[in-house]
């Protein structure tokens, strides 16, 4: 979260090996951050159809490894 804070031009956030992110983080990034469009997370096996939306709602593109 501090790198989204700081970084105000931050477009991309890649944690493919970050096992201990929780969705519910990621969705605090882009919330936060509205220049974040790219995200690679560790793959969440509890992602519902509401989050999956809310992160398309920030324009976000969500990669492969969330489906």
């Amino acid at each position: 979260m501090e790198v989204v804070r700081n970084c105000e031009r931050l477009r991309d956030n890649l944690m493919g090996g970050c096992e201990k992110v929780s969705a519910s983080i990621v969705l605090q990034m882009v919330s936060s951050r509205p220049s974040l469009r790219n995200i690679e997370a560790p793959s969440f096996d509890d992602l519902s159809e509401q989050m999956i939306n809310k992160f398309l709602s920030f324009g976000c593109r969500l990669s492969d490894i969330f489906w």
